[in-house]
């Protein structure tokens, strides 16, 4: 578990008047201008300055990050539903979440409704399925080789910073090995381990399924 020094160790230390550990990977600091930070790992996933209150994942949606910003303000409560966050106070019901969404401390938003995400995400729920369906009916999987995407086998931030392409794997129905090994790798599993499980398809189409799902913005 990193100490509080290494989660706050890309804050300017000039800005920071009082830290500390509050959770486990959760640091709760307050700034020079007494604004609220709870920082989970290296993302300040609340800012609250008596206000309103900034909510962000940073592209993580996990039990634990929404547990933290559950947990950490009193004004908003995030639900889960087919892989989509949503928001709700006492003023709105099922807001759909998304970085940086803002409301005031009584409940009310003040960032915009992104209400078309709700079908964007609906119709990514169906592609993702679509695609795992297929994988998981293959007579044999994939294995990696230089035939492959040039991003699946060597960039080593694909799936990050590349949304577009991976979104036209899901569209062509382009099953390969290095994915595969991608989402395994990010699952977990050790390179000694992955020819073990390559044989267990449940495994690997879970593992695509999460892969797809984290770094298109939906939650396991």
């Amino acid at each position: 578990m990193p100490t509080k020094k290494q989660i706050m160790e890309n804050v300017n230390s000039n800005m920071v008047q009082t830290s500390k550990i509050v959770a486990n990977n959760t640091v709760q600091w307050l700034d020079k201008d007494n604004v609220e930070h709870i920082r989970f790992h290296f993302t300040d996933v609340i800012i609250n300055d008596g206000k309103k209150i900034i909510l962000n994942s940073n592209g993580h949606k996990t039990k634990t990050t929404r547990e933290r910003l559950n947990d950490f303000q009193p004004v908003v409560n995030i639900s889960q539903k087919n892989s989509v966050w949503y928001c709700n106070t006492i003023h709105h019901k099922d807001v759909i979440f998304y970085d940086g969404i803002t409301f005031d401390v009584e409940g009310h938003l003040l960032s915009e409704n992104k209400e078309n995400l709700e079908k964007e995400y609906k119709d990514l729920n169906k592609k993702i399925k679509t695609y795992c369906d297929g994988l998981k009916a293959l007579e044999e999987l994939p294995k990696p080789s230089t035939g492959d995407c040039f991003y699946c086998q060597f960039d080593p931030n694909f799936g990050k910073h590349n949304i577009d392409h991976l979104l036209s794997h899901l569209e062509e129905k382009y099953f390969m090995g290095s994915l595969i090994v991608k989402a395994l790798t990010e699952s977990g599993y050790r390179k000694d381990q992955i020819a073990y499980v390559w044989g267990i398809r449940d495994i690997v189409v879970r593992s695509v399924r999460s892969y797809f799902k984290k770094h298109l913005g939906l939650c396991k």
